[in-house]
């Protein structure tokens, strides 16, 4: 016989889950029917509600339907009635004899009756509207009254004529344009315009024709009118012949308008009384029927009370169901959990001495379940675990030896390369400190370029000037010369005066005097003239030499910009060569950072995995183990001592919170292990 506790979990499972699910289906079942028993009573409440609701709709619509027909007898607005004539077609005729009404009858039988009853006042109901909408026409009331004033006004108007002729008169005083009189004001306005629309197609041929025969009775009146002041013979025969018969025509037109519109408030009469003799006894019964209807339906069919009684009752035995399997399930789950959590407890405890480092634990679990299983497999993993540690301590100091070798490596080359990078630095600030003098010289070479171009330029223009100062100069000595002419004129001119004076005698003592002095002046002048045209000339001489000497400076002065384009030029190259050559030094140092810093890595790196190691060695150290494996441990932690370790700046360098971090990210590691 099996016993309980080697049966397997998923036996366990299975039997405890296949008896809770069996209960459940059960309790399912039960719910079912009692859900099923609940939805057809709400189904039964839920079309009785619509059957009331639906006959409830159907009353507000009939009433709703003969508002509409009497809005058509008593609303002049209204000329066309727009409800249903068909007792099938209607709302109410198409549920009455449609699907709709065997479903009311299958579900209240005793509907059948009282629903034939109504099927006659229904028909009879729709028919008086038929026969309302055949006679019924929108009419006028006032209109017949309206067209005989008319009628009275046009007697009026021929006999005013007939007077006119009595009297003797030139002149008609009568009315001449047709729209102007009282027949054609109102034909013109809105009410008239509304009652053509709304009038029936004899009605319109009648007003066609008196619209046109009331133009052609007052446009005789014109002919009258001219014809009467020469010949009233022959405007009284225009006015027999022509007149009086157009003035027939439009009375008569008038009257069969008139004959229309009485015929038309009679067929208002006629359908007033159909309305009253009909179609409201109808209504009523029809109204009676359907209040019957609902209460009837109210008799037969389930409350809402009935069917929460129900509910309440179904719910009860479903909830008394329910809480015998809750307890059954915690009995099961009671049972099932106990046999899978007293072997699982002493797993537990196996795993703590093994979390704790204690490989001599055993596990005790006597069953062939999962549990079991896991048991057997726990005692093999610790027999691994025994035999892997002392490979990894091993390995451990292996490790720790090499690591502590690469680590001095590392850190001689670390030096070199710190050696280099200081050389490069200083090759790079001398370097630097050329390209900045290069730079100026340059800088200073493009200003003196600058400079010598504008002197040039300005020399060149004041070569310009001094060549225009001669040129004047010259014009000056032309000028002077003119003037030392006029001078020596005016000489003679006194002379030739001084003569005549003396000629004249006593009389021209005054005017020798006179030319004197203008001889005087002219000699005067004379000298002035030769001292302003001997500075001329020195000053013509000396600005030509002038000029010359520009002339001949200003190619010197372009020569020299010349050679400062060319030391500016190679200052620029130098310039470019010594950037070039800082920035290969500064890439030189660039890889040279990068070696040491590579360098210090590695030695920082080989200094971690030394500190890896001993932290191992730490956390292996940690387990307990039996007495022949702790011997052969202790032995190769001494044979595997290394011969020399780091030097004191490099082990203070290692934080012992780091140390610490270490420590307990191994023994986590060792735990996810």
């Amino acid at each position: 016989m099996i016993r309980w506790k080697d049966v397997s979990i998923n036996g366990k499972m299975i039997i405890g889950f296949g008896l809770l699910i069996l209960l459940t289906l059960f309790v399912a079942i039960w719910s079912i029917f009692g859900i099923s028993e609940i939805v057809a009573n709400a189904e039964e409440v839920i079309e009785g509600n619509k059957l009331d609701s639906l006959l409830a709709e159907k009353e507000v619509d009939h009433l709703n339907w003969a508002n509409e027909v009497n809005a058509l007898i008593t609303d002049d607005q209204i000329n066309q009635l727009n409800v249903q004539l068909d007792d099938h077609q209607c709302a109410f005729g198409q549920w009455l004899y449609g699907p709709g009404r065997e479903e009311a009858e299958a579900l209240i039988p005793s509907l059948g009756p009282i629903l034939k009853q109504i099927e006659e006042p229904h028909r009879q109901l729709h028919e008086s509207a038929r026969n309302i909408n055949e006679t019924f026409v929108q009419a006028n009331r006032d209109l017949p009254a309206l067209l005989a004033e008319r009628q009275v006004d046009h007697l009026q108007w021929a006999g005013e004529i007939r007077d006119t002729f009595i009297r003797g008169d030139k002149t008609l005083q009568v009315e001449t344009d047709h729209n102007l009189c009282g027949l054609g004001l109102w034909l013109n306005s809105e009410e008239a315009r509304s009652i053509y629309d709304n009038g029936s197609s004899e009605f319109k041929s009648h007003w066609d024709t008196m619209v046109i025969h009331h133009e052609q009775l007052h446009g005789s009146v014109l002919v009258i009118n001219s014809a009467l002041s020469s010949n009233s013979a022959r405007a009284i025969n225009y006015f027999t012949s022509e007149t009086l018969p157009l003035l027939d025509s439009t009375l008569a037109d008038l009257s069969a308008l008139k004959n229309i519109a009485e015929k038309d408030l009679t067929a208002m009469a006629q359908s007033s009384m159909i309305y009253a003799s009909e179609t409201k006894p109808a209504l009523r019964t029809v109204q009676a029927l359907l209040s019957e209807l609902r209460g009837d339906a109210r008799l037969h069919l389930m409350t809402d009370e009935v069917m929460m009684k129900a509910a309440l009752s179904t719910r009860a035995v479903v909830l008394l169901i329910t809480i015998f399997a809750f307890l059954f399930s915690l009995f099961m789950a009671f049972f099932i959990a106990k046999g899978i959590t007293g072997p699982m407890v002493k797993g537990i405890a196996f795993a703590e001495q093994l979390s704790r480092g204690d490989l001599t634990a055993v596990i005790d679990i006597d069953q062939k379940d999962e549990v079991g299983q896991l048991a057997v497999a726990l005692s093999e993993m610790r027999n691994s675990l025994r035999n892997i540690f002392f490979q990894v301590q091993q390995g451990a100091d292996n490790v720790l030896t090499g690591s502590m070798q690469l680590s001095s490596t590392s850190q001689q080359l670390s030096q070199g390369a710190a050696e280099q990078a200081s050389s490069v630095e200083e090759i790079s600030s001398s370097l630097e400190e050329m390209e900045a003098n290069i730079e100026q010289t340059s800088e200073n070479s493009m200003q003196t370029e600058k400079v010598s171009n504008e002197a040039a330029e300005v020399v060149a223009h004041g070569g310009s000037a001094v060549m225009m100062t001669v040129e004047a100069m010259k014009n000056i000595s032309a000028k002077i010369r003119v003037i030392e002419d006029i001078a020596r004129s005016t000489n003679m001119l006194s002379l030739n005066a001084a003569i005549e004076a003396a000629r004249a005698g006593e009389h021209g003592k005054g005017f020798a005097v006179v030319a004197a002095e203008v001889g005087k002046l002219a000699i005067s002048s004379k000298l002035a003239a030769n001292e302003i045209s001997e500075l001329a000339n020195s000053s013509v001489k000396q600005a030509v030499e002038t000029g010359e000497l520009m002339q001949n400076i200003v190619p010197k002065i372009k020569n020299t910009a010349s050679l400062i384009q060319e030391i500016a030029a190679s200052s620029r190259e130098q310039r470019t060569g010594a950037q070039q050559v800082v920035e290969a030094i500064n890439q030189l140092d660039s890889v040279i950072q990068q070696n040491a810093s590579a360098s210090e890595e590695s030695a920082s790196m080989a200094e971690e995995l030394s500190a890896q190691a001993e932290t191992l060695q730490s956390l292996i150290s940690f387990f307990k183990l039996e007495g022949d494996f702790e011997k052969k441990r202790s032995q190769i932690s001494e044979d595997k001592k290394p011969s020399h370790g780091l030097s004191d700046n490099r082990m203070n360098s290692i934080p012992k919170a780091s140390m610490a971090e270490r420590l307990e990210s191994g023994q986590e590691n060792f735990e996810e292990f």
